[in-house]
């Protein structure tokens, strides 16, 4: 069984029915939300069972608190790093070397500044708002105010 908080290597072999990665760790599946099969990454123990576990992004301390206050959750977060990953569409600010991407699956767009280090995601922190911006794709722009 694994140890809930510690922090597994591990490369992401295949997928679930629902999208989450697996990777397999002493013996034990590992359920990692957003996760990029072929991927080795670093994984934080959020449950531990006797034959599974459930992984997740790491996070800087502090921040979960400032995330239920804000209302985000950390699915939603983890999702916005994999997308930011995947397509690779994110700024990275030349002072503090973060990486800033917006991810929008539904009608909020959700931010996150993070780093690699070690071989694992490090986030910094997350925003979300509801706003649309005319131009920023996924609008359309005829009517008043970039309504549709």
């Amino acid at each position: 069984m694994l140890n809930k908080n510690q922090i597994y290597t591990a490369v992401i072999e295949d997928y679930t029915t629902e999208g989450q990665g697996v990777a397999h760790v002493e013996g034990c599946a590992v359920f990692v939300p957003n996760a990029i099969a072929g991927e080795r990454c670093e994984i934080r123990i959020v449950k531990a069972a006797r034959t599974w576990a459930a992984g997740r992004l790491d996070l800087v301390p502090g921040l979960l608190e400032e995330l239920e206050r804000r209302h985000i959750l950390l699915e939603d977060v983890d999702g916005a790093v994999a997308a930011v990953e995947a397509e690779k569409a994110y700024f990275v600010d030349a002072e503090s070397g973060h990486r800033l991407g917006a991810w929008r699956p539904r009608n909020v767009t959700f931010w996150v500044e993070y780093t690699e280090e070690d071989g694992r995601w490090l986030l910094h922190d997350a925003w979300c708002h509801r706003m649309r911006v005319p131009g920023s794709g996924g609008v359309q722009e005829n009517g008043c105010c970039g309504e549709a």
